[in-house]
């Protein structure tokens, strides 16, 4: 949850604000004098150099070079970026689109977030807080939808959605929703399953932790980043 408890400390896990939330955080005491943010931006190529990632390659064309580069995401999108040269040309692929949009009212009151396991239905998890990126202040709830599939899908495929939504029970009656942003990552499903690579091991300017070092309890995450870093 994102609350500040008796020691004073706060959970880096906002559910409200999603990402928007944490990048407030670090504006709000003039960091940016100190730290270089790269707002609304993708990352869709990293180069090596000798064993080093040399500049990570951004969609606006931007090159972004440094000393330490660190990951927490998927280990598979780190080995897409850093070994896979066309993957958008790849035939052995799927896509992980998500769908952001806005509901009239609350569809969840219990969980910030929940999992389909229904192979009639193409949901994949949904997202009850708001996980946006983009700020946009509305009276309505910001909820996101992710489904992964073979192909790409249009705003059309939202109406799909919205049915298997009412379906799930989660879209009551007199409930609107509306679709703000939609947009797609191309995934390789060729590539061994989630494990860091001996390629990437190689790297000497890398360091990776959370889930993508297959640590995912916050002792094990702590620990990790600690005999990392000391």
């Amino acid at each position: 949850s994102y609350n500040e408890g008796l020691s004073g400390r706060r959970n880096f896990y906002p559910k409200r604000g999603g990402i928007e939330e944490l990048i407030k955080i670090f504006l709000k005491n003039n960091s940016k004098n100190k730290i270089k943010f790269y707002l609304k931006k993708n990352i869709i190529k990293m180069n090596l150099k000798k064993n080093k990632i040399s500049e990570l390659i951004l969609n606006n064309g931007e090159t972004v070079s440094a000393d330490l580069f660190v990951w927490t995401g998927n280990i598979k999108f780190l080995n897409n970026l850093l070994f896979i040269k066309n993957l958008n040309k790849l035939k052995k692929k799927i896509f992980w689109n998500f769908f952001h949009f806005i509901s009239s009212k609350k569809l969840d009151n219990k969980v910030f977030y929940s999992y389909n396991y229904d192979k009639k239905n193409p949901i994949y998890r949904i997202t009850y807080y708001d996980n946006f990126q983009k700020i946009k202040k509305t009276k309505n709830y910001r909820n996101t939808v992710e489904v992964v599939l073979p192909q790409k899908k249009n705003k059309n495929f939202f109406k799909n959605i919205t049915l298997n939504l009412k379906k799930m029970g989660l879209i009551k009656k007199n409930t609107k929703i509306k679709l703000l942003d939609q947009y797609s990552i191309p995934y390789n499903i060729s590539q061994e399953k989630d494990k860091i690579s001996k390629k990437i091991k190689k790297l000497k300017n890398l360091l990776i932790f959370g889930q993508a070092a297959n640590k995912f309890s916050k002792e094990e995450i702590i620990k990790d980043i600690y005999e990392k870093l000391k």
